[in-house]
């Protein structure tokens, strides 16, 4: 496997990781603008980042496969986002409240995301520019899926 070994090489990386806080964005417009999308964008909005949480998930296990093999504890926490995400999902299966509190969850879950990527991964691709990246990513779309699980609980409230 033929790891960047440099910033330039990272860049599309980079910008596609940043790019993809903009679809939360939009929804969180729409939870603020749109009074007919109280349910529609926060519905879409916990889609969008239980997606990207559980492609972190792969993401973690692609790199655990292909650099540590060995260390069986990264492919159980590779595992959890796609679990969480699921799991998430249930109470609205089950008519309960949602999805206002399980985007706060998630929003929480994947700001914290990034320490999994410097702690774990980060050894394997460890450039500056990328963890920068992925902070800035897991914070921006962390703390907007809270923003619009919050919204979400106190227009329901």
């Amino acid at each position: 496997m033929s790891e960047p070994t440099n910033t330039q090489q990272l860049k599309t990386a980079c910008f596609l990781t940043l790019i993809a806080i903009v679809p939360q964005l939009l929804f969180l417009f729409s939870t603020l603008t749109d009074s007919a999308a109280l349910w529609t964008a926060p519905v879409a909005a916990f889609a969008y980042a239980a997606s990207i949480f559980s492609f972190l998930g792969g993401y973690w296990w692609g790199v655990a496969l292909t650099t540590r093999p060995q260390e069986q504890a990264i492919f159980v926490i590779a595992v959890l986002p796609a679990l969480l995400s699921f799991a998430l999902f249930l109470p609205w299966i089950w008519g309960w409240s949602w999805p206002g509190p399980q985007l706060i969850f998630l929003g929480i879950a994947i700001t914290a995301s990034f320490l999994v990527d410097w702690r774990i991964i980060g050894i394997a691709v460890s450039t500056p520019t990328w963890i920068l990246a992925r902070i800035i990513a897991s914070l921006g779309l962390g703390s907007t899926t809270i923003l619009i699980g919050a919204i979400t609980v106190a227009s329901n409230g």
